[in-house]
């Protein structure tokens, strides 16, 4: 267990494209209840593009790519120090609760021997444990474009096998449009919304599944 003293910081909020900042931490990692090793380290995190990944499941547009960029040293209480490197590249959307695409380069150095490993992981094909459960929890909503009119493409991820219920309100709450979406594999969802005919003004989209879990996000129409 890695008991952090100087906690790591691996996101800020608001961040945006252009946006950086670099975190230090530090702590003992413990085996068994007794010291094991030593860690300290740094991460720099930067946001250094925006626009549409094309994934397997399709392209999706307003993209934030975050780039970082981790460096820790293990000191045992026995054996030499562990040199670990981790250049990630995570691409980030409204309302999708995990990256639509993770890639990182690993680099591990003991006793001047370098290891080396590149993985992926795409939103809808994670096996590790934890990404498939947070996908399969994550319910957000994003609509784009938006200001929109004619039409705007609704994107959101979920789990699989949801019966969900898609609402339109406008700004007295009152239902203006409905649309009906199964979904059958987890990942990201797309849904295009027909907003012809539809008055000018701040809308909301709700969406719901039939256990009452719902999510939202605001629409303008023009």
């Amino acid at each position: 267990m890695l008991d952090y003293s100087n906690p790591v910081k691996f996101m800020q909020y608001p961040f945006t494209n252009g946006d950086s900042f670099t975190d230090t931490y530090s702590g003992p990692a413990e085996l068994d209840g007794e010291a094991y090793y030593q860690r300290s380290g740094s991460i720099t995190v930067t946001a250094d593009g925006f626009g549409t990944v094309i994934t397997p499941e399709g392209a999706v547009p307003n993209v934030l790519r975050v780039h970082s960029v981790e460096t820790h040293t293990d000191n045992p209480s026995l054996g030499s120090n562990i040199d670990f490197v981790y250049d990630t590249y995570k691409w980030l959307a409204p309302g999708i609760k995990v990256p639509i695409l993770t890639v990182t380069h690993y680099t591990r150095t003991s006793n001047g021997t370098v290891f080396e490993d590149t993985y992926t992981g795409v939103v809808g094909s994670f096996e590790g444990i934890g990404m498939v459960e947070g996908q399969a929890n994550s319910f957000g909503a994003a609509a784009w474009p938006n200001p929109a009119t004619g039409s705007t493409d609704l994107l959101f991820s979920c789990g699989g096998g949801l019966d969900l219920t898609i609402s339109l309100l406008d700004a007295t709450g009152r239902e203006v449009r409905s649309w009906q979406q199964v979904t059958t594999a987890p990942g990201i969802q797309r849904r295009a919304l027909d907003l012809i005919g539809l008055a000018p003004g701040a809308h909301l989209v709700r969406i719901m599944d039939t256990n009452g879990k719902a999510s939202t996000c605001r629409l303008v129409t023009f």
